[in-house]
């Protein structure tokens, strides 16, 4: 993965691509130029740019997981065997090992591909295969592992 890059200041007043949004690539004409301030346009492939937060950045950089990612397990071959500071790798089964937050307890149930995630009283996690991915301060999913968000 290449580095998050800060795109130059929109002087045409256009709209900046907003979390998680697409900001570039070589088949995608129509994408802002820039990231929502707070976000980085991190250049996933050739392809594919997308705006991710700032503090991203460090754990891309220290390639640890981030909290309820997996962390190690059958199941996750490729995980990060790290995680960032304030969780630890926590063993849940041999399929997956999670980030969980220092000071939380396991979850004993995590949710099924396309339930919600991390919100409210939803489960903290997603069922192997899947990832929980943020798609506004009020709505997270758990997504397949196969698709690029």
């Amino acid at each position: 993965m290449n580095k998050p890059m800060r795109r130059p200041e929109n002087k045409n007043n256009i709209k900046c691509a907003s979390a998680y949004q697409n900001c570039g690539g070589l088949y995608v004409s129509n994408a802002s130029p820039c990231c929502e301030s707070g976000y980085l346009c991190n250049r996933k492939s050739p392809s594919y740019h997308q705006c991710i937060p700032e503090k991203a950045f460090d754990i891309v950089e220290d390639n640890c997981a981030d909290e309820y990612e997996p962390c190690g397990g059958y199941l996750y071959p490729d995980a990060k065997d790290c995680c960032v500071s304030g969780s630890t790798c926590t063993y849940i089964d041999d399929g997956i090992s999670q980030c969980i937050p220092n000071g939380e307890e396991v979850q004993e149930k995590c949710a099924k591909v396309y339930e919600r995630c991390n919100v409210g009283d939803s489960p903290k996690c997603c069922e192997a295969g899947s990832k929980c991915v943020k798609f506004n301060d009020y709505y997270q999913q758990c997504i397949p592992d196969f698709v690029d968000v």
